[in-house]
């Protein structure tokens, strides 16, 4: 699987922080070059592309009429991974429909725009990953759009099955967890690698969480 990796090259949206950071080094371990995205995380993304050798951009995925422009700015693309979201949470009743618009726009009309891209490179072997929440297989009434913008992706993560691949992200109540623990950061890009890199899946969504789903 490692060498699966070695010169490939990985757009990582949200790449500078927290999960997207991690991803993005454990590839660049693995001989890839990971092109990080960042929308305001200037100085991180900066920091993160000098220490493994990578690449940086920055794009507001909001601006949907932008990112076909933003896409064709990075050469060449062998997998894409939609790590990054809105996460602004209000029950739907008393959401405004400016932050409707805005988890829509981010959560899930910018990812599907990038996986059109990807297919329009129709490059053989081409992967797309997308990072979601455990929550979409649950009813959280306090979520409002964040929540339905995710359940949308994940609905097109099926329907676009022969482009994508999908990822469900880790859990974070340990209480909860019928492993008494939460998934690593480590576990979680394994599971990834492990999407990415075997050729007869597509389509799936695979639950990282340390077997939290058993309970819902």
């Amino acid at each position: 699987m490692n060498d699966f990796f070695n010169g490939k090259r990985i757009l990582i949206t949200g790449g500078a922080q927290r999960v997207g950071a991690y991803m993005a080094e454990f590839f660049a371990g693995f001989g890839a070059t990971v092109l990080i995205h960042a929308n305001k995380s200037v100085e991180q993304a900066q920091t993160l592309a000098r220490k493994i050798n990578g690449e940086y951009y920055f794009c507001d995925l909001e601006k949907i009429d932008t990112l076909e422009n933003f896409f064709n700015r990075l050469g060449r693309v062998d997998v894409l991974i939609n790590n990054a979201s809105c996460y602004e949470t209000a029950p739907l009743a008393d959401e405004s429909a400016k932050s409707m618009i805005k988890h829509y726009n981010i959560n899930f009309i910018a990812p599907v725009i990038l996986a059109q891209c990807m297919k329009k490179q129709n490059l053989p072997g081409s992967v797309i990953l997308n990072i979601l929440d455990r929550e979409i297989s649950l009813r959280t009434p306090d979520k409002g759009s964040y929540l339905i913008s995710r359940k949308a992706l994940a609905e097109a993560t099926l329907e676009l099955a022969p482009v994508f691949m999908s990822e469900k992200s880790m859990s974070k109540t340990i209480a909860a967890s019928p492993l008494k623990r939460t998934a690593s950061l480590h576990d979680l890009c394994e599971a990834a690698a492990m999407l990415i890199s075997n050729t007869s899946l597509t389509g799936q969504i695979i639950q990282v969480d340390a077997g939290q789903h058993l309970n819902s």
